[in-house]
């Protein structure tokens, strides 16, 4: 509560309830005004691909989830201020972290950062995503101790872990941020409940009808999600963003109000997504122990690559010759994986072009910025 001879002062925001799923009643501070004054802090959280490569063969899981997560991260008392809101006449202020604000991600990945610095010290492998955390170790036992450090290291900090929403009990398979990790069989898949989600959203985009740009949004954050866990996932991804992209202006991606009219290009462009064998093949799990290097080189003559110290090379068409560089050094990694197939198949296989575009859209799995980039690959 503030004291109302300081209650005039200070930056106020709405604030107001919004049903859980559990039927309780979630506060939301509305800091929408806040955030815009806010200087964006580069930041980035972990992700399932960086989780797939840090699972060994036979790993033990647990997972920890934390209860009121951002509300054990205290605000400076001279910031206090800037976290008002008023009920019934009487000035209210946020004294710990507020879900809502755009820099408590950072700030509370930070502070757990820091606060798990001793245990990484001592060889417990933590994986945390904001208040989702997985722990890993090679045998149960080992898993067992790392635990109860963990547990009591965390009381010692006073936070408190959701012991409803947490999975305590050693497995070698686990759910973890929508993903389903099984180490016996090194495969990750999308969990049932999302692969289902995104193949009954996929099916209800039908030739004719005319959905909001909100729906469409929702298919394109499904797949985001899951692309980590499926093969080539955002390969497959890409038709639908470059069949979205002519039909919607910028200014409309903010509010998604617009309807889009679905056509049959809309309907193959999701045909993958429909497919219940793919979304349960899975990607395989920790880090590339086959590894084939291919180096590739393009002019505007012709193209060369090596790889295992065997070259390869040709010159272009009068047709290629005139294409942009970007796509003849596209083509080139594209003739040079040809040539070398036989070498290749069964290995992961590490492309090395100096450019950067290439290398952009090779590691991104294609893009949005050229149509015949896209295409070269």
């Amino acid at each position: 509560m503030v004291h109302p001879a300081h209650s005039e002062s200070g930056f106020y925001s709405r604030y107001f309830l919004v049903p859980k799923r559990d039927g309780g009643l979630r506060p939301i501070l509305d800091l929408r005004l806040l955030n815009r004054a806010l200087m964006r802090r580069p930041f980035k959280m972990l992700n399932l691909k960086q989780i797939l490569s840090h699972i060994r063969p036979g790993d033990w899981f647990i997972s920890l989830d934390l209860k009121d997560a951002y509300f054990h991260i205290q605000i400076a008392a001279h910031h206090r201020r800037f976290l008002r809101f008023a009920f019934e006449g009487v000035a209210y202020q946020y004294t710990v972290l507020p879900f809502s604000l755009s820099l408590a991600p950072r700030t509370f990945t930070k502070c757990m950062d820091a606060a798990l610095v001793p245990l990484r010290q001592k060889g417990i492998r933590i994986l945390n995503y904001l208040d989702d955390w997985l722990i890993l170790a090679q045998s149960e036992t080992e898993l067992l101790s790392h635990k109860a450090l963990l547990l009591s290291h965390l009381e010692c900090l006073g936070l408190r872990v959701n012991l409803t929403k947490s999975a305590l009990r050693p497995s070698r398979q686990i759910s973890f941020l929508g993903a389903i990790f099984d180490s016996t069989r090194s495969r990750a898949m999308v969990v049932p409940e999302r692969a289902l989600a995104i193949r009954q959203l996929a099916s209800s985009f039908q030739i004719g009808a005319r959905h909001p740009l909100k729906k469409f949004q929702r298919m394109l954050g499904l797949m985001a999600s899951a692309s980590p866990v499926l093969e080539l996932g955002l390969l497959h991804m890409r038709p639908l963003q470059r069949w979205l992209k002519p039909r919607v202006p910028p200014h409309a991606w903010r509010h998604g109000r617009c309807r889009v009219k679905v056509d049959q290009a809309c309907v193959r462009a999701l045909v993958p997504w429909k497919d219940p064998r793919w979304m349960e093949r899975g990607v395989p799990l920790g880090s590339v122990c086959r590894r084939k290097v291919v180096t590739t080189d393009a002019s505007n003559k012709g193209w060369g690559a090596l790889c295992d110290g065997s070259p390869a090379y040709g010159l272009w068409s009068e047709a290629e010759e005139g294409f942009h560089i970007n796509c003849l050094e596209m083509l080139a990694v594209c003739h040079a994986l040809h040539s070398f197939l036989p070498n290749l198949k069964g290995h992961h296989v590490l492309v090395r072009s100096d450019n950067m575009t290439v290398v952009s859209y090779i590691n991104r799995q294609g893009g949005l910025s050229s149509r015949h980039l896209q295409m070269a690959d």
